[in-house]
């Protein structure tokens, strides 16, 4: 079965590769210039490398496609973290909450920009690479499903 660009980018971003899913997804874009889904992985990819301009970019198209995402929310709210906004920040994360009640990640953000969020120690956050614990979980499928599921399987059909 075939599968979709935009599946093999969930599958990539499970593994971490970021720099592939903007490879593979940018040259996409006049194919799904409409799904929030595609900006979303974009952006969060590119988030994930580095690339704020970018984030941003795919992350308010994501935005404006799907104003109900909070895994885009999460993700715009980390970005303006990164460039020490901790007043958008915080909004785009109590706006996530507001999606998603208890939201693990927004509730972390926010409990950290409380105690310690002053914006000289957001880029000691950012520089030791620590900023990527507000980021929100990559969508799809964890690495090794697959495999143990095919294990589980095999074993069933053994027994």
């Amino acid at each position: 079965m075939a599968r979709s660009a935009l599946d093999k980018a969930a599958r990539l971003a499970a593994r971490g590769r970021h720099a592939e899913i903007v490879s593979l997804l940018e040259p996409q874009l006049p194919i799904y210039r409409e799904s929030p889904r595609f900006y979303y992985l974009l952006g969060s990819a590119c988030l994930r490398s580095g690339d704020s301009g970018g984030a941003y970019t795919y992350l308010k198209r994501a935005e404006q496609l799907d104003r109900t995402d909070a895994d885009t929310k999460l993700a715009l709210a980390a970005l303006h973290l990164r460039r020490a906004e901790t007043e958008r920040a915080v909004t785009l994360y109590l706006e996530a909450l507001e999606l998603r009640p208890r939201d693990p990640v927004a509730t972390r953000a926010l409990a950290f920009m409380r105690r310690e969020g002053s914006t000289e120690l957001i880029p000691a956050l950012v520089d030791s690479g620590k900023i990527a614990r507000f980021y929100p979980p990559a969508r799809g499928l964890p690495p090794y499903a697959l495999p143990a599921a095919a294990c589980l399987l095999v074993l069933v059909a053994a027994f």
